[in-house]
């Protein structure tokens, strides 16, 4: 990776946190990345130390300027984080937890075809293992998790982050089976 790549890391994580507490949940496969750079031994700790972590100090203070003139009071906030939003903004009180709720939304908006088929291209994705997949996998159970967890039910655009990645991984699954289509002799007459 190049310095460009660390500096855009750090700067972009901590300024998703600030816009959008939810995104502390960037961390996952941020992590998984960081986890498999080491492994292949590509990444540079010095690099992650000397550009990232700066970066990712900036992008808090961007993202929320008053951090620089209080910064014990958002520390403070910071770690009670279950203290900081008690409720959402915008938000239905539901006898559906999250769990349950968010999975009937997203097949709703997009259709039961497109529903199951999201389904499925996780499934596969979780058989047909690969780093990138795997990042993938631990954005969508990260997301599941915080959003499940949810007493309100939050409306559905909220699951915007996730929908890029479960387009991903069906097109992904999709794509997998058409080469398997094509691999398969034929008869020719």
């Amino acid at each position: 990776p190049k310095k460009r790549d660390y500096i855009w890391c750090g700067f972009f994580i901590a300024l998703a946190i600030q816009t959008k507490i939810n995104m502390v949940i960037l961390f996952v496969p941020s992590v998984g990345v960081l986890y498999f750079m080491w492994k292949n031994r590509t990444l540079s700790l010095a690099s992650v130390a000397k550009y990232t972590a700066p970066m990712f100090v900036l992008g808090f203070i961007i993202g929320n300027p008053p951090v620089l003139f209080e910064p014990m009071k958002f520390i403070i906030k910071f770690l009670g984080i279950s203290g900081v939003y008690t409720t959402a903004v915008n938000f239905d009180p539901s006898p559906q937890i999250g769990f349950l709720a968010y999975p009937l939304l997203y097949t709703k908006s997009m259709g039961l075809i497109f529903g199951a088929l999201t389904l499925i291209g996780i499934v596969w994705a979780a058989f047909r293992i690969n780093q990138k997949r795997v990042v993938f996998l631990m954005f969508v159970a990260a997301f599941y998790v915080v959003m499940g967890a949810t007493k309100n039910l939050l409306y559905p655009y909220y699951m915007i982050p996730l929908v890029p990645i479960l387009y991903i991984l069906v097109m992904d699954f999709l794509h997998s089976v058409a080469n398997l289509w094509n691999a398969t002799p034929r008869i020719k007459y």
